[in-house]
């Protein structure tokens, strides 16, 4: 749970950073509160939608759900950092 933790409070460090580097100051405090609204409905929904999947379908169903989702996050997570490097050169060329 220790290692757990401390993994999870960087990556929401990091996160905030990322989030603080590329979104724009007008609109940060509005899309923070967007972020972490969703993160505690997610804290407090995952549970029972994981204790649904185990007692209805199988022991197994909610990792294959994680996964899947896990999967979607790497996909999302690469094609954003794939236009940021794209609009990070195409800012650096000269006028």
């Amino acid at each position: 749970m220790l290692i757990g933790g401390v993994g999870g409070a960087c990556y929401m460090d990091s996160f905030f950073a990322h989030i603080g580097d590329t979104v724009e100051s007008e609109q940060r405090s509005s899309f923070m509160g967007k972020v972490v609204s969703f993160s505690e409905i997610g804290s407090i929904t995952s549970p029972i939608i994981a204790g649904v999947f185990v007692n209805y379908i199988s022991l197994t169903a909610a990792f294959h759900f994680n996964l899947a989702l896990v999967s979607l996050a790497i996909l999302i997570q690469l094609y954003m950092g794939y236009n940021l490097t794209r609009r990070t050169k195409k800012s650096r060329l000269p006028n």
